[in-house]
């Protein structure tokens, strides 16, 4: 479901749509915007497998969706390219107990369900494998809390808390 810039929507904390991974860069960057050390290796890695791998297979495919993929290609090259450009690589915290970007955040809401997330720059959210933004709800809530603190999402149906149960800045959801 696009949001009113047509960049796609987060459904934060949803357990749908599970399946293939969101794209890296959602809209044209402006200014210095935030990485992980992870999120600036995927975008890089991104960039070489389509210019080494995919542009040339496309570009001996003369048919017309041929064309047409080659053209989204290049747009997401572009894309891609222009977010490297300005990207500012941010080194998670390895001391503190609170929320910061890059940190790995354990929470329980309030009909006791578990989740981790990773609070990133929004180029590289994608809720559906745990990155959130830390400009969207759920990332602002949980900037600055500890373990044991309470956080209070506001959501389109309605606001939820969370507690926040850890926070880690090294190793993933599954550590």
């Amino acid at each position: 479901m696009p949001g009113e810039n047509g960049a796609p929507v987060s459904k934060a904390f949803t357990k749908e749509d599970a399946g293939e991974e969101a794209p890296l860069a959602r809209a044209r960057p402006e200014g210095r915007r935030p990485l992980t050390p992870e999120g600036h290796a995927r975008a890089l890695g991104e960039v070489a497998r389509l210019r080494e791998q995919e542009r040339p297979r496309l570009l001996r495919d003369p048919s017309p969706g041929g064309r047409d993929q080659l053209r989204a290609l290049d747009s997401r090259l572009r894309e891609l390219t222009s977010l490297l450009e300005v990207a500012e690589v941010v080194e998670a915290a390895t001391e503190g107990g609170s929320a910061a970007f890059g940190a790995w955040v354990t929470t329980l809401d309030e009909a006791g369900q578990r989740g981790t997330v990773r609070l990133v720059g929004p180029d590289e959210a994608d809720p559906r494998q745990g990155l959130v933004s830390v400009a969207s709800p759920v990332g602002r809530a949980l900037l600055g809390r500890r373990p044991g603190d309470t956080a209070l999402v506001e959501r389109p149906r309605g606001p939820t808390e969370l507690q926040v149960v850890a926070v880690r800045f090294h190793g993933g959801a599954g550590t």
